[in-house]
């Protein structure tokens, strides 16, 4: 029952504004330095990190969690699999990619680019992602780290 806006971003697939409302002093939409990846399964991140590279050495998702961070966008991952850990060390999801080679991956994303990491069903993940992008904005708020944006960034907030 929430009201959102549809929008192409760039790093993730769901972000946090608070839209204009000149009667409450907010003359523009400030967008929020906060996105959420949401996978439907294991075995869609599993493809994701099993991808066959372009010429790049890494893949898109990497690419995508290594543009966040260089813009200053923590990120949060929500997998729709309560038992996505047990999967994966399990090995019990379809990919060819190893375990091993999995937990590895993961772990070092998690490390390098990513907030926090949530398995959960998918009944429950659009609550994850709430709860993630509600109070990354409301720290934003209370830090208050919100800046005018003359550049026309889509995040006004810094």
């Amino acid at each position: 029952g929430l009201k959102y806006k549809r929008q192409k971003i760039d790093e993730g697939d769901y972000t946090a504004i608070i839209t204009a409302r000149p009667d409450m002093g907010i003359p523009r939409d400030l967008y929020f330095k906060v996105g959420v990846e949401r996978k439907n399964s294991v075995d869609e991140l599993a493809g994701n990190l099993a991808e066959k590279t372009d010429t790049r050495d890494d893949i898109r998702l990497e690419r995508e969690l290594m543009r966040a961070k260089a813009k200053g966008i923590k990120m949060f991952l929500v997998i729709e699999d309560p038992n996505g850990l047990e999967v994966i060390k399990n090995g019990t999801y379809r990919s060819q990619y190893g375990s091993k080679a999995f937990v590895g991956k993961l772990s070092s994303l998690q490390d390098k680019y990513i907030q926090d990491t949530i398995f959960t069903s998918n009944l429950n993940s659009g609550y994850h992602i709430y709860r993630k992008l509600y109070y990354s904005v409301r720290n934003f708020l209370k830090a208050g780290e919100i800046q005018p944006d003359e550049t026309g960034d889509l995040y006004g907030i810094s």
